[in-house]
């Protein structure tokens, strides 16, 4: 099968979200700037990031001179791909949950959550699904996207589109995975999806 070609590709998610920290916590340390009771949080920061804010919200950012550095200091760092959504999930007694993550599910049913998570300014459908005692993963995109399931950075699968726009993973344990979304030939998207489980 064919993966999604992805020159210089970035650090696993874990390791790319440390360095982000990191490289905040430096930026900020070398000046002293004060922070506001009203300067915007860190969710309404990355929603700016990820293309996910208002028109307000995005006015807020700009105005704050802290905010607007460590958005510039995440843009930089995250490159043209959009690097470091992180779901987090669940498993127990046949139930998955949503812990956190970037958007809320629009739909949840127990042993399946739905996503829509915007990459690169396409919507893309992230349906999860707990089968027996494995999981699946259903990605919608457009016709000819491509997957690749990593673990780690190490490639566990990866495919291409149906017709309809539907790539599917099967048989998957509770752990962390790296969902690397690819549209002709070039990577558009990085979605961390981790199952916790509580058995």
């Amino acid at each position: 099968m064919t993966e999604p070609k992805s020159p210089d590709r970035p650090a696993p998610a874990a390791e790319a979200r440390d360095a982000l920290d990191q490289r905040i916590a430096e930026a900020l340390r070398a000046r002293p700037a004060a922070s506001a009771a009203d300067d915007p949080d860190d969710e309404l920061i990355l929603r700016v990031l990820e293309d996910r804010a208002s028109p307000g919200e995005r006015a807020r950012v700009a105005a704050s001179p802290l905010a607007a550095e460590k958005l510039a200091i995440l843009s930089d760092s995250a490159g043209p791909v959009g690097v470091g959504a992180r779901y987090v999930f669940a498993v127990a007694d046949g139930h998955l949950e949503l812990l956190r993550g970037p958007t809320d599910p629009v739909s949840t049913q127990g042993r399946a959550c739905e996503l829509h998570h915007p990459i690169s300014g396409i919507v893309s459908r992230i349906r999860i699904e707990l089968q027996t005692s494995a999981l699946a993963v259903e990605v919608k995109l457009l016709p000819g996207a491509l997957a690749a399931l990593r673990q780690g950075g190490r490639a566990l699968d990866s495919a291409p589109a149906d017709d309809a726009g539907k790539i599917l993973f099967t048989c998957l344990r509770p752990d962390r995975y790296e969902l690397e979304l690819g549209m002709s030939g070039a990577v558009i998207g990085i979605v961390v999806l981790e199952f916790l489980s509580a058995c």
